[in-house]
């Protein structure tokens, strides 16, 4: 794995708990880099992943994703801050309840495979149910595969964000808190990785002060 100078931050959580959002808005303020995954070539054949794999070859095509993209961002690394949009965490949740048996076949958590950077700052994004279905109804016009249907149901998705909870992640309620100031929490929690610290941080951080 190539050396990193920068720091690297993933933000996880299930559908409708603003991840994007947040995500781009926390790489803007930090003068980093946006990085999505699964990234390109993963990304061009999801949907038929999504679609037609069994559960056992889906988790195995996003940890190789995952893989594939730690390569692309420990090079970013090496020139700015990345925040990651859902890591390795999403793989292990979401198959995890899709199929128990899954978690016997990687390793223990919070133990990541050796081949995959390990972020240096985490966070959880939550929001409670009737918040997260409103932002759900807000994203007009889009369409879901059957799969995509199944991880959007709430009962699927709390056994997900249980699974998330396990993993000892920084938890950030969204629920009644705007981007800006979610991202400055995240930016205050983040602490000693941003310095110097980028003005635009500066600014958030004294608009928003998080104790």
């Amino acid at each position: 794995m190539a050396p990193k100078h920068h720091p690297f931050i993933c933000v996880e959580g299930i559908d409708g708990v603003g991840k994007s959002t947040v995500a781009k808005k926390l790489a803007e303020a930090i003068s980093g880099v946006y990085f999505k995954t699964p990234s390109k070539p993963y990304s061009d054949v999801r949907e038929a992943i999504d679609e037609q794999a069994d559960t056992a070859s889906r988790f195995y095509f996003y940890l190789s994703s995952v893989t594939f993209a730690s390569q692309q961002i420990a090079r970013l690394c090496s020139e700015t801050p990345v925040v990651c949009d859902r890591y390795i965490y999403s793989t292990y949740a979401y198959h995890f309840v899709k199929d128990a048996t899954l978690r016997t076949k990687v390793l223990a958590l919070p133990v990541l495979p050796p081949t995959i950077l390990v972020p240096d700052f985490t966070a959880l994004l939550t929001a409670d149910e009737p918040e997260r279905q409103r932002r759900l109804a807000a994203r007009l016009g889009q369409t879901f595969s059957n799969e995509k249907f199944q991880e959007r149901d709430g009962t699927f998705l709390a056994s997900v964000e249980s699974e998330f909870l396990k993993m000892g992640l920084c938890v950030v309620d969204t629920t009644a808190t705007s981007v800006t100031e979610v991202v400055s929490q995240i930016i205050y929690r983040l602490g000693d990785l941003l310095q110097p610290v980028h003005e635009c941080a500066k600014s958030m951080l004294a608009e928003n002060a998080y104790a």
